[in-house]
C-alpha cells in the first residue's frame, strides 16, 4: 500500500501533475525537458526526474507549464535529484 500512496502523491502533487492516457502522457508544471528522442524522454520536475522509455515519442503540445507527449510508453521511472 505504501507504493500506491507514493505513486498517488506523485501523480497529484501540488508542484507537478502527471496524467497517463492510452497513447499519451500529460505533464503539468514541468521545469525542463532534458532529453527528447523518439525512444526516450527525460523531464525535470521540481524535485524529481521523470524518465520515459518507449517508441514513437512525439511532442503534441509544449507550453511553459504544460507538456503532452504521444507515443508508446513502455516504462516510466521517477527519481529524486
Amino acid at each position: 500500500m505504501n507504493i500506491y500512496k507514493n505513486i498517488k502523491n506523485f501523480l497529484y502533487d501540488e508542484n507537478a501533475l502527471m496524467a497517463l492516457f492510452n497513447n499519451y502522457i500529460y505533464i503539468y508544471n514541468y521545469q525542463e525537458v532534458l532529453t527528447l528522442t523518439s525512444e526516450e524522454v527525460i523531464v525535470k520536475l521540481d524535485t524529481r526526474i521523470l524518465h520515459l522509455t518507449g517508441n514513437d515519442f512525439k511532442i503534441k503540445s509544449m507550453l511553459p507549464k504544460e507538456l503532452q507527449i504521444f507515443g508508446i510508453i513502455r516504462k516510466i521511472e521517477i527519481a529524486y535529484e
